[in-house]
């Protein structure tokens, strides 16, 4: 686990409204607290600024792993299945998947 400034952690909730930025479950009454995950991890050059942090469910954190095929499929095959599961209707696959390649 890399350690994320408590002020940019707080960044990342807020830019998400405090929803998962994967599946949009909202982290309000979720059993275990919400994580910031970087996008991009960094063992494959990822980095600690606001634009590859996501505020996620630990759920998609799990399912997401660190390596960029598990982030791939997540994204592509998964993602849409994670939306409908939690009625969510804000799909961020495409913004995700822009800052990926």
């Amino acid at each position: 686990m890399s350690y994320v400034p408590a002020i940019l952690r707080l960044l990342v909730a807020h830019r998400a409204a405090f929803r998962c930025e994967y599946c949009g479950i909202p982290d309000l009454g979720f059993a275990l607290p919400f994580q910031v995950d970087h996008i991009r991890a960094l063992k494959h050059n990822g980095t600690t600024i606001l634009q590859n942090l996501a505020y996620c469910c630990p759920d998609c954190n799990r399912y997401k792993g660190t390596d960029l095929g598990s982030y791939t499929s997540l994204k592509v095959t998964s993602h849409k299945s994670r939306v409908q599961k939690h009625g969510m209707t804000k799909d961020y696959s495409t913004f995700y998947t822009s800052l990926l390649f």
